[in-house]
C-alpha cells in the first residue's frame, strides 16, 4: 500500500494534465518526456493541446502520435521548455508518414533551431518563426501546401535559408519573403515553385543554389543582386518572366546552367565584374530559351572583349562597355493602376483616384507599423527613417523613407 501511494504522489507531484473543454487539453509536466504519462487514455481523442513545462525528443513523438493515429490539429507550446531549444529533425514526419491533420503550431521564443523535415509535406497552415530562431533545417518545411503567412520574415541571424526550405509552399504565391541581413546562402530549391512575388537579396549574400527561385513570377521588374555574391546554381531564376533588368555584382565569379533561362522580357544585362562569371561548358549555358539574345549587355570598360569570347556569354550580340553600374534600389513604389506608394522625407504617402483603398505598413521584421484606409485621395503617413513593406491597391512592395 505505501508503495502504490508513493509511486500515485510522484506521478501527481512530476506531471498535471487538465482537460478545459471536450477536445482541448493543458498538459504541464515537471519532467521531460513524461507528456504520453500526462495526456493519458485521451492521447488519441484530443484536438487541440497546449505544453507548459520540460519536453524532449520522446514529447515529440507523443505529439506526432497524437496528430497521426489521433485527431490533434493544434499544438500550442510557447510556454514548453524545449529541450537544447531544438526542434528535433522529422518530429512531425515519423516513419514515412505524412501528418496531414496538424493545422496550427505554436513554438516558443527560445527556440533557436528547427530540424530537419520537420513539418514535411504536413497540412500545417500556420506555424510562428520565433525572433530567437538561428538555424532552419533543410526541408523543414517542404511541401506544406497549406502554410501562410502574408509576410515571410526569416529572422536576423539565420545565415541560411537551406535546401528544399519552403519547396512546394503554394499558398507563398504572390506573397513577400523578407530576408534577413545575416543571410549568407540560399539553398538549393529554397523556395522551388513557391512563386513569390518579393523578395529581398541583402548585401552579403554569397550563394543561391541551383532552382532556389525556380519560376517565381516575382512582380518586380529589375532584379540587383547584392555585391558579396559569388555563386549562381542552375535554373535560379528560370522562368522569371517579369525581369526586364539584370544587374549582376563585380564579385560574381560562377554562373549555373539555364540559371536565366526563359526571361522572356528581358531588356538589359548590367555586368560589373572585369572578367566575365565562368559558365561550366560541360553544361548548357545560362542564358537561352526565351531570353532574347539581342539583350544588351553593359560591361566594364576593357572588358568587351573577354565578354566577346566567354562561353555562356557568346549568346548575346550586343556589348556596351561603362562604368555606370546599378548599386542597388534604396526605394522601390507601388505603381499599381490607380494606386502609387513612395517613401520620402519622414513619412509614407499613398495617393490615389479610387474609392476607399486599404493599405498596411509593415517593418522588416513583419510587425505592422500602421493601417487604414485612403478613400480617392493623399495620406501621408508619418514614419521613422528606414526600409518598409508597404500593401495598397493589391500589390506589395518595399519603400525606403529618410
Amino acid at each position: 500500500m505505501k508503495t502504490f501511494l508513493s509511486a500515485t504522489l510522484l506521478s501527481a507531484f512530476m506531471s498535471i494534465g487538465t482537460a478545459t473543454a471536450q477536445n482541448h487539453f493543458v498538459a504541464k509536466t515537471t519532467k521531460a518526456g513524461t507528456l504520453a504519462e500526462v495526456i493519458g487514455d485521451r492521447i488519441n481523442d484530443i484536438d487541440s493541446l497546449v505544453v507548459e513545462g520540460p519536453v524532449n525528443a520522446n514529447d515529440f513523438i507523443t505529439m506526432c502520435n497524437s496528430c497521426n493515429d489521433g485527431k490533434l490539429a493544434v499544438i500550442n507550446i510557447e510556454k514548453a521548455d524545449v529541450e537544447h531549444n531544438k526542434i528535433l529533425d522529422f518530429a512531425f514526419y515519423r516513419n514515412n508518414k505524412i501528418n496531414k491533420r496538424i493545422r496550427r503550431v505554436i513554438l516558443p521564443d527560445g527556440i533557436e533551431e528547427i530540424g530537419a523535415s520537420v513539418f514535411y509535406m504536413s497540412s500545417s497552415e500556420t506555424i510562428n518563426l520565433p525572433n530567437s530562431l538561428r538555424k532552419l533545417g533543410e526541408g523543414c518545411f517542404n511541401g506544406c501546401g497549406d502554410l501562410y503567412f502574408d509576410i515571410l520574415t526569416i529572422p536576423e541571424g539565420i545565415t541560411e535559408v537551406p535546401d528544399e526550405c519552403f519547396m512546394f509552399c503554394t499558398k507563398l504565391k504572390g506573397k513577400t519573403v523578407q530576408l534577413p541581413s545575416t543571410i549568407k546562402r540560399i539553398g538549393a530549391n529554397a523556395f522551388f515553385s513557391s512563386m513569390l512575388a518579393h523578395v529581398n537579396f541583402p548585401e552579403g549574400l554569397e550563394e543561391i543554389g541551383t532552382g532556389a527561385f525556380y519560376s517565381c513570377n516575382f512582380e518586380f521588374t529589375e532584379l540587383i543582386l547584392p555585391e558579396g555574391l559569388t555563386k549562381l546554381g542552375n535554373s535560379v531564376f528560370s522562368f522569371s518572366e517579369t525581369i526586364e533588368m539584370l544587374a549582376l555584382p563585380s564579385t560574381l565569379v560562377e554562373i549555373g546552367a539555364r540559371c536565366f533561362n526563359d526571361l522572356y522580357k528581358l531588356k538589359r544585362i548590367y555586368s560589373a565584374a572585369p572578367v566575365p562569371p565562368a559558365c561550366d561548358e560541360s553544361k548548357e549555358e545560362p542564358f537561352g530559351g526565351g531570353t532574347p539574345s539581342y539583350t544588351p549587355v553593359y560591361v566594364p570598360k576593357g572588358s568587351m572583349r573577354l565578354y566577346r569570347e566567354a562561353h555562356g556569354w557568346d549568346y548575346f550580340r550586343t556589348y556596351i562597355e561603362t562604368d555606370d553600374f546599378p548599386t542597388g534600389i534604396s526605394t522601390v513604389g507601388i505603381h499599381e493602376g490607380n494606386v502609387k506608394v513612395s517613401g520620402g522625407d519622414g513619412m509614407i504617402v499613398v495617393v490615389t483616384d479610387l474609392p476607399r483603398q486599404d493599405f498596411t505598413v509593415y517593418s522588416t521584421d513583419g510587425r505592422i507599423v500602421a493601417n487604414g484606409t485612403v478613400d480617392g485621395q493623399r495620406a501621408e503617413i508619418p514614419v521613422a527613417a528606414g526600409a518598409y513593406i508597404v500593401k495598397a491597391g493589391g500589390s506589395m512592395a518595399k519603400v525606403a523613407v529618410r
